[in-house]
């Protein structure tokens, strides 16, 4: 057997040997290798998963994107534009989308893609094997995906290869929004042999994608390191490699930048002062809207309370959310009214939301059969293990809830994994703080898949016959303008029978170093990181 400290060694002696021969060779010295530049940026939980088919979270997506690409992607300017599609044709009918690939564009493994690995991939998203609940929302639209989902056809008939280079879709009506849809990880390509090499475990051993990034190690709970692709297609990154650290805890993530170990990070609530105030901190300090609406879910499924509406309404309008925005949260973001933040089209700056009134809330809960709260069965509000945020914001609406209407509810802790995986089977978890963000801006994209009975984020069993009637018209009509005001009436309707309590409009506050330099940051969150550069 030969021991881990007599190779080190041998290939010590080797490689001053090979100094000095090149030394000798040439008579000049050898040039010292140049530094490797790393871009350090923490992630908030582990990643889930890494399979672009199935990912459902943002922690998993900003892995992914600096991976895969998919036909379409967005711009600085929260555009659709192409990426490994360089241009498309859309039919009269606005059914057919026909794309027309890159030539240049392989997998990490040196292989060219083609329209077959698009088709590949967009039916294995909808295989009913994955359990996919992103699938039906993403790519629902395309003729013949449910007999996919549901398990009557393997391929869907509405995805078809014309060529190596050309694939054509077909979608059930026009959508105004669909390309934006694309750009979610269930648009993304990947390698129908890694997958299958890689089985179950494709991820960990067999993670082949064309992005600007190669997975190079992912160490489970600490860090997932990628690797800059020397040849992806829209140019090499600017820097070697990511290193995305993982840190649960927010404080945590603070110290790490302050003492230098990450480059860039995001404020919690807790440290937005303090930030602001800091003569140095303040100059690396970055602000960006966030097109994203936190909020509690009141789940119908799990608890019978919440089948009434006036139950729903006297938990709004117990808690004072200026208060929760200015005191709790440093007014780091903004007061939600409804439910489309600012910024996105159909956002109504009039929609000011049940207002914060005591009385009318315990009348509401009388009126349901719990005067002063009694009788009133036993609540848990499930929150994010390790986010101090969120603990923060959980206790405040704890403290909210006995104070104003007599209600003790207990507050459950879970790791990021678990918890989405509970939520997600909408039968588990009676209330829940979480945040929903713009995948593409367009209001289909909150409240249709949000509020729209049988869709699979609709997770708290609302179901408003009139809601489903104007998202179904705002979906498939052409004209901008009405189907903004369609969208409008249905926001009003959703506000008013409260499947979920709207809390805040989200912003994004970012600590960068002074020598990063690249990094796009948009409503929807930072673009891929291939432009990223440090500049010590």
């Amino acid at each position: 057997m030969i021991r881990k400290g007599q190779i080190v060694a041998a290939l010590g002696l080797l490689l001053v040997f090979a100094l000095v021969v090149t030394g000798c060779g040439g008579g000049q010295k050898a040039a010292a290798p140049a530094s490797k530049t790393v871009f350090r940026f923490p992630l908030s939980a582990e990643p889930p998963t890494l399979d672009p088919a199935i990912m459902v979270d943002g922690v998993s997506i900003t892995v992914a994107q600096n991976v895969f690409d998919g036909l379409v992607q967005f711009n600085e300017k929260s555009e659709v534009v192409g990426a490994i599609a360089k241009s498309w044709d859309i039919s009269p009918d606005g059914k057919t989308y026909t794309f027309h690939l890159r030539d240049d564009v392989t997998f990490h493994n040196g292989r060219k893609v083609t329209a077959e690995d698009f088709k590949y991939s967009l039916n294995r998203a909808l295989n009913p094997a994955l359990k996919s609940t992103v699938a039906p929302l993403y790519l629902g639209d395309i003729v013949g995906a449910k007999d996919v989902i549901d398990g009557k056809a393997t391929e869907a008939s509405g995805i078809k290869v014309l060529d190596s280079k050309t694939l054509q879709i077909t979608i059930d009506a026009p959508k105004a929004y669909f390309l934006a849809k694309l750009t979610y990880p269930t648009g993304f390509v990947v390698t129908k042999e890694e997958v299958e090499k890689g089985g179950d475990k494709w991820t960990e051993t067999n993670l082949i994608g064309t992005g600007p990034f190669k997975l190079k190690q992912w160490l489970h709970n600490s860090k997932v390191i990628l690797e800059a692709n020397d040849k992806y297609f829209q140019g090499r990154p600017k820097v070697d490699s990511i290193e995305f650290s993982i840190v649960t805890s927010e404080a945590t993530q603070m110290s790490m930048y302050e003492n230098g170990e990450l480059d860039m990070v995001y404020v919690p609530a807790s440290d937005i002062k303090r930030v602001m105030d800091d003569p140095k901190l303040s100059k690396e300090l970055t602000i960006v809207p966030h097109a994203s609406i936190q909020y509690m879910a009141l789940n119908a499924n799990v608890f019978p309370p919440f089948k009434d509406i006036r139950v729903r309404q006297a938990f709004n309008q117990a808690i004072n959310k200026d208060d929760l925005v200015k005191v709790v949260l440093q007014d780091s973001v903004v007061k939600a009214g409804g439910i489309l933040p600012p910024g996105m089209p159909g956002y109504n700056p009039d929609q000011k939301g049940l207002p914060f009134d005591v009385d009318k809330a315990k009348k509401l809960l009388t009126e349901a059969g719990y005067p002063d709260g009694k009788g009133f069965p036993e609540l848990t509000i499930y929150i994010r293990a390790g986010n101090a945020t969120y603990k923060k914001i959980g206790e405040y609406i704890q403290g909210q809830l006995l104070k104003n209407l007599g209600l003790k509810v207990q507050l459950q802790e879970q790791e990021w994994g678990k918890f989405l995986a509970d939520v997600k089977k909408k039968t588990v978890v009676p209330a829940y703080l979480l945040a929903w963000g713009a995948d593409y801006m367009d209001p289909q994209n909150f409240l249709s898949i949000l509020f729209r009975d049988g869709s699979p984020n609709n997770r708290t069993g609302y179901n408003n016959p009139q809601v489903n009637d104007l998202l179904d018209k705002a979906d498939t009509t052409s004209d901008p303008a009405t189907r903004m005001k369609l969208y409008q009436q249905a926001e009003n309707i959703i506000v008013s029978d409260v499947p979920l309590v709207p809390l805040d409009y989200g912003r994004d506050n970012i600590l960068m170093k002074p020598y990063v330099k690249g990094v796009v940051n948009t409503p929807m969150g930072p673009l891929p990181f291939h432009k990223v550069q440090i500049q010590k």
